[in-house]
């Protein structure tokens, strides 16, 4: 029989460096801290709120590794797919998100409806915009909302000044991007 976690009350859980392989289902809760861990050929972990830091999901039994409901609080986590099911599962509605150095491994390389592409977008209308700061840009699966992968992406600052050098406020300015690098 494979054992299962719950997270029944939202207890201060706190495990570092744990590895778990071949278990059941994960469900965690806000005050849940899950760094460097491991979770090899198990089910579904959902982070329920709860920070994961460093982990890996590999091989996950389940159809979704990872259910998420806060992208913030998940960083530096690698997943490797069996060739079925999703990474992770979330962004039920339309927004912006950052998914911060997050990797990607043996997911289908297209966006699809294979089943195994690494994000699945619950957002069923709007548009969903994926910043990728460090790590792999991930195939997605959206249930309907129009998703935006934004790899790359770079602040710039426009001041508009007259010839003499003074600055001119309120002016309008067309920044245009081009993919070339030119």
């Amino acid at each position: 029989s494979r054992g299962k976690f719950t997270t029944t009350d939202n207890a201060d859980i706190n495990w570092n460096t744990c590895a778990f392989t071949d278990m059941d289902a994960f469900v965690f809760m806000s005050y849940s801290t899950i760094l460097a861990t491991t979770f090899r050929r198990c089910g579904q972990v959902t982070q329920g709120g709860g920070v994961f830091t460093d982990c890996k999901f590999d091989n996950s039994t389940a159809s979704i590794a990872l259910v998420i409901d806060d992208i913030t609080k998940v960083t530096n986590t690698e997943f490797i797919s069996d060739g079925t099911g999703y990474a992770i599962e979330g962004f039920s509605s339309a927004g912006n998100y950052t998914l911060a150095n997050l990797t990607f491994t043996n997911y289908v390389v297209s966006n699809g409806t294979t089943g195994n592409e690494a994000i699945h977008v619950l957002a069923t209308s709007g548009i969903v915009n994926l910043t990728i700061s460090g790590g792999n840009s991930p195939s997605i699966h959206t249930a309907g909302a129009t998703v935006n992968v934004i790899v790359g992406a770079v602040n710039t600052t426009v001041i508009v000044k007259t010839l003499a050098g003074v600055n001119i406020s309120g002016s309008r300015v067309l920044v245009s991007a081009s993919t070339s690098g030119v």
